[in-house]
């Protein structure tokens, strides 16, 4: 008979529901109290009695005031609650239904987190059945979602999730990867102790499985002085039955009988018939080990008898092979026999569970799907309904939208054809500008050769033909375009420079430096930007010094922008403008190359300059500096 207060609760939900009838509404802090109030009286019901419904009146009652009050987001805790309690029965079907209703509410919401809860509740049921591929979708799925809206405690439990799932995988090494990273994330100021106490208990689970007994027990002596700091005596209880099994492990039977027993103790006292029977299995196949076979016997019978009656098969299963094992021991063969026949009949039974509710999770998933797609169905006929009443409501506005917009692509397209005239025009004048300073370097070499025809030395005027002929093939190449790449324009500068070398009888030598950053094979360069004032350096800078003159070429990159620089040893600047005076030379350099930076920067869109530096005023060094900027260009 169910005490006083609990019929008061469901008078109470009684006349609320009536109320709604004739009242719009009910206050929602009233009805979060009576949701609060039912789900504390099932959970008490539930703890005191396993074979209580799972979905039992208290809980109907509280869907009810959930939905009238339209308190989805209670409705969907109680949702995950139900879902759980099926998962925990092995009603995977129901679960998965249930669980189905939440995801329906967390998409109503459009929200992240409870979108991860419910996912991650989903994930460990496909993990129990063993469907584990799909399990590591989901709760891969429920990680990503818990990192979106980073939240650190989903993030922790999808983390142990994805770990457990390996664990079933016996893929040890990643399982210790997954537990440890769910470890980084219980937080700091407000430390989730229990996940550090479940994910430590299971890295001492796993490092048993690979054989390390040592850290197997380190984890589990961690577990259990966090479980005694939050007052665990369940996971306290579970620890010192994972320390009987390390002992098992390291052949000290003793002491795995010694924490069984006192695991066993705890469990009395907590009436928790399903870790008593694992308990005993432990326990009597520890006696087994040290040949106690009465003790052996007591235990494993005491085991079988709660697994029977908590329809544990797998319980039922592993001491039913212990018992088989007693028997053989202790020639009972007849037993032995017997019990190795319920071996094997557990197995299939347990094969057989596994299937059906493999077959049920699957066609509850389909259904699920099939309903999905039923109203989005639904929901677009919905849209397209109304988006043609739509169209024929404003098909006049669009007709002048359209008309509108054609007559803005005309004016855009006027203008694209004035910028693509333009930008024509202004590769046309680079090109021009390059065939300006081609004529004088071609009139140069020329003067070179006739040099060495009249100083009748031949090989030299035959040497410099053939590198004069590869060096303006180079050039032409390059000439049509208005980039080529800074491995073709080295080679076209370094002909040139060897040309030179040639003719002014090795007068100077020339380096190029490039730095770090620049791929010669990928980085763009107009042609012979740099030619003319490599002349400059040579004609009127190193040529008539008494000394050995230098060149040094260098690129260097700079964030978006590639900085050239030729320098020589030569006259300084003033020296040059007054032999340039007196010989009545005008210099193109500097104009030509002014007016190719300007028409650089119309195409590039990007600042272009250049200087030239007297490095004398500068550093008290002699020579001069050229020093150019433009946009870093790849392919």
């Amino acid at each position: 008979m169910k005490p006083l207060y609990i019929y008061i609760i469901i008078l109470l939900v009684s006349c609320t529901q009536y109320s709604s009838k004739i009242t719009p509404s009910i206050p929602q802090e009233s009805s979060l109290h009576i949701i609060d109030s039912l789900i504390d009286l099932s959970k008490k019901n539930y703890n005191q009695d396993t074979s209580t419904n799972e979905f039992d009146s208290y809980l109907l009652e509280a869907e009810k005031v959930a939905l009238n009050s339209n308190l989805n987001t209670k409705l969907f805790d109680l949702y995950i609650l139900i879902g759980v309690r099926y998962r925990n029965t092995s009603n995977y079907s129901k679960s998965l239904e249930i669980l189905h209703k939440a995801l329906n509410i967390a998409n109503e919401f459009d929200s992240d987190k409870l979108r991860t809860k419910v996912t991650h509740e989903t994930a460990v049921n496909f993990r129990r059945i063993n469907e584990n591929a799909m399990a590591l979708k989901l709760h891969t799925k429920a990680l990503e979602l818990a990192e979106s809206i980073n939240d650190t405690f989903l993030i922790h439990c999808s983390y142990n999730g994805v770990g457990n799932v390996y664990l079933r995988y016996k893929d040890y090494d990643r399982a210790i990867e997954y537990f440890n990273k769910s470890l980084d994330f219980i937080g700091k100021e407000k430390p989730n102790l229990l996940g550090k106490a479940i994910n430590s208990n299971l890295l001492g689970e796993t490092w048993l499985y690979m054989g390390n007994t040592d850290s197997a027990l380190y984890y589990l002596q961690q577990s259990f002085n966090v479980n005694i700091e939050i007052g665990s005596e369940l996971g306290q209880a579970i620890c010192y039955n994972g320390m009987g099994l390390v002992y098992y492990e390291e052949e000290k039977y003793n002491k795995a009988i010694n924490v069984h027993n006192k695991a066993l103790s705890i469990y009395k006292t907590l009436n928790d018939i399903y870790y008593q029977s694992m308990c005993l299995n432990h326990l009597g196949k520890a006696y087994l080990a040290i040949k106690e076979y009465l003790l052996a016997e007591k235990s494993l019978q005491k085991s079988l008898c709660i697994a029977n009656k908590i329809g544990s098969k797998r319980f039922a299963l592993e001491t039913s092979i212990n018992l088989a094992q007693l028997y053989h021991e202790t020639n009972n063969t007849e037993a032995s026999y017997i019990y190795n026949l319920k071996v094997i009949a557990y197995k299939d039974s347990i094969t057989e569970d596994l299937q059906r509710q493999n077959t049920e999770a699957m066609n509850v998933l389909y259904k699920a799907s099939k309903q999905e797609r039923e109203i989005l169905i639904l929901k677009q006929t919905a849209e397209f309904n109304e988006l043609k009443i739509t169209r024929q409501r404003y098909l006049s506005v669009g007709i002048a939208v359209f008309a509108l917009i054609l007559a803005f692509l005309g004016v855009f397209a006027y203008r694209q054809r004035q910028l693509k005239s333009k930008l024509s025009e202004i590769s046309l004048e680079q090109k021009l500008l390059r065939a300006q300073l081609n004529p004088h370097f071609v009139f140069n070499s020329l003067s070179a050769v006739q040099n060495f025809i009249l100083k009748n030395d031949k090989n030299s005027a035959s040497e410099y033909l053939v590198n004069f002929s590869r060096l303006m093939r180079n050039i032409l190449m390059g000439s049509g375009s208005d980039f080529i790449r800074l491995e073709n324009e080295l080679e076209i500068l370094d002909d040139y420079l060897k040309l030179q070398r040639l003719r002014f009888m090795e007068k100077f030598d020339y380096y190029f430096e490039i730095s770090d950053g620049i791929d010669p094979e990928y980085c763009l360069v107009p042609p012979m930007l740099i030619q003319p004032f490599i002349e400059n350096s040579i004609e009127h800078g190193v040529r008539d010094v008494d000394r050995q003159g230098t060149i040094m070429i260098r690129f260097v990159k700079e964030d978006d922008f590639l900085l050239i620089e030729v320098e020589d040893n030569g006259r300084g600047i003033q020296d040059q403008v007054e032999a340039e005076k007196k010989k009545g030379y005008i210099s193109m350099a500097t104009k030509i190359t002014e007016q190719r930076m300007h028409n650089l920067q119309v195409i590039t869109k990007k600042p272009c300059k250049f200087e030239v530096v007297d490095n004398i005023k500068v550093n008290g060094l002699q020579g001069v500096s050229v020093k150019i900027k433009i946009p870093f260009k790849e392919e």
